[in-house]
């Protein structure tokens, strides 16, 4: 979903990216009026199965961009998008317990390989969890790093870095349930710690994750 909020018309390329690299979009360009939103379908950009990182590249103008991911029939999930690569990530809604399962996902948009370092914390502490986190990322490809379980339950926070500072985009996605039934969200974290957080709270109520990663 791509949005033009300017006063002049935009003109985006959708550049999939998988893990093998990214796929060269093909010679038609979407156009976006001022102050009008485009709904661009996946299906005839991705190949069938497989779960692309998109980039929505703006040849002219200015857009805003998200998505809605749909399947099985079931009410789309809304993902939301992030603005700019970072030489490093850092996430607190990891759950740990429960069944919870965590992956950061990782789009490289370079031209060389990513080599990515991972750190856990806990209420117990900070660590370098278990798991092959080592294996080059390819150029323009991406990446989803499963969190193994931890030894603690409850919140934990997740930083992840390029080891030789190249940007990089990356999201924390967790799903929870019992097998019958799953819920999955994504917390696009941020790049840098902050002095201040404004945190909606939400209607059924919840904890406040505070993580010291200094």
């Amino acid at each position: 979903i791509i949005a033009n909020p300017d006063n002049q018309p935009a003109v985006v390329d959708l550049v999939p990216h998988l893990t093998s690299g990214s796929i060269r979009p093909d010679d038609r360009e979407v156009f976006i009026q001022p102050g009008e939103a485009v709904v661009r379908p996946l299906g005839d950009e991705a190949p069938a199965g497989l779960k692309p990182s998109i980039e929505v590249v703006a040849r002219a103008g200015r857009v805003v961009a998200g998505a809605a991911v749909s399947s099985g029939g079931k009410a789309p999930t809304l993902l939301p998008a992030q603005g700019a690569a970072q030489p490093a990530w850092s996430f607190a809604g990891g759950v740990s317990g429960g069944g919870a399962q965590a992956q950061v996902l990782v789009t490289n948009p370079n031209p060389a390989q990513l080599q990515v370092e991972v750190q856990v914390t806990t209420a117990k502490g900070t660590f370098r969890p278990p798991g092959d986190f080592d294996e080059p990322i390819a150029n323009g490809g991406t990446a989803e790093l499963a969190i193994p379980a931890l030894d603690v339950k409850g919140p934990f926070a997740v930083n992840v870095r390029s080891r030789n500072g190249a940007a990089f985009v990356a999201a924390l996605r967790v799903t929870e349930g019992d097998g019958n039934q799953t819920t999955s969200r994504i917390d696009l974290g941020t790049g840098q710690p902050e002095r201040n957080w404004l945190v909606p709270g939400a209607p059924q109520g919840g904890q406040l994750v505070l993580a010291n990663l200094s």
